[in-house]
C-alpha cells in the first residue's frame, strides 16, 4: 500500500489509536495499521476502520474518563 500523504511504501504493524473527545481519551492497543515508511502516517484497512468506529462509539457510552481497549481481529 502506498502512502496517502506522500506515496511512500507503508509496511504492516501494530499501532495504538489515541482519541481525545475532551473530557475522555480512548486508547485501541495492537490496531493493524500500514505505516509510512518516509513520513510515519498511520492508515487502516476500511474493516478495521470501522471495527475502530464501533470500539469508540461503545467508549463514548460509556463515558469514562479513560478507556483502553484491547483490539480484538474480527476474522478470527
Amino acid at each position: 500500500m502506498k502512502c496517502f500523504h506522500c506515496t511512500a511504501e507503508t509496511e504492516q504493524r501494530r499501532t495504538n489509536h489515541i482519541v481525545d473527545l475532551g473530557d475522555c481519551i480512548i486508547i485501541v492497543r495492537h490496531v493493524p495499521s500500514f505505516v509510512c515508511s518516509e513520513c510515519g502516517e498511520v492508515m487502516y484497512s476500511a474493516p478495521v476502520a470501522k471495527q475502530l468506529e464501533q470500539y469508540v462509539t461503545a467508549a463514548k457510552a460509556a463515558m469514562s474518563e479513560l478507556s483502553v481497549i484491547n483490539y480484538q481481529d474480527i476474522s478470527a
